[in-house]
């Protein structure tokens, strides 16, 4: 199992190599899971992460945070870039918000399980 990685518009392609993890198309994100979409609304390739996980994953339009209320690996850290920017933002599980968003094309970076936002 894996973990996964952002908020902000503008237009990016679709690239990117399909990671371990990834599901397929308009998949619903398992539990216990970040889930990062290259459709906006949870649609298109997702990427699951279940731990910690760093790379580079371009063209996300949209995550969710389906963490298992727990302390300390309930809440996430996505750190994504764009437009040569990096950004980090807390996501809750649900239905706590935020706990899911979307984006117009970023390039996921990394994503940390932590506690409380």
């Amino acid at each position: 199992m894996l973990a996964a990685t952002g908020t902000l518009a503008a237009t990016a392609g679709l690239s990117g190599t399909a990671a371990a993890g990834e599901v397929g198309v308009t998949a619903a994100c398992p539990r216990g899971a970040f889930c990062m979409y290259t459709g906006a609304n949870q649609t298109g390739t997702m990427y699951a992460r279940y731990s910690n996980w760093s790379g580079t994953i371009s063209g996300i339009k949209s995550v969710y945070n389906n963490g298992n209320p727990q302390p300390g690996y309930d809440h996430v850290n996505f750190t994504w870039q764009y437009n040569g920017n990096t950004f980090t933002k807390c996501f809750h599980y649900p239905f706590d918000t935020p706990y899911k968003t979307n984006y117009v094309g970023v390039t996921a970076k990394k994503v940390v399980w932590r506690g409380e936002c």
